[in-house]
């Protein structure tokens, strides 16, 4: 319950933080959504035109290979589990 009281803060304080006042002064007004755009704008360029994810050499299914490795130590005997 807290969480979500905290995720919902948290999204409120975002939106509060975005909404454009009223001064007069358009940039000044919209600054917070302007610089949300280009950094979005930017982030979606790089992501559709360099493809990091099919440029990556990370090892695919480590974390998996990890994960059996440290289930098989948890379920070794008592005595196995006294070498590390």
């Amino acid at each position: 319950m807290v969480n979500i009281l905290a995720l919902a803060y948290g999204v409120f304080a975002m939106i509060l933080l975005a909404w454009p006042t009223n001064t007069g002064n358009v940039f000044n007004d919209w600054i917070v959504l302007i610089g949300l755009g280009i950094v979005a704008g930017a982030g979606l360029l790089y992501l559709f035109i360099a493809r990091p994810d099919r440029n990556s050499n990370a090892p695919e299914g480590d974390a998996i290979r990890v994960a059996e490795l440290l289930r098989a130590r948890r379920a070794a005997p008592a005595s196995d589990s006294t070498r590390v």
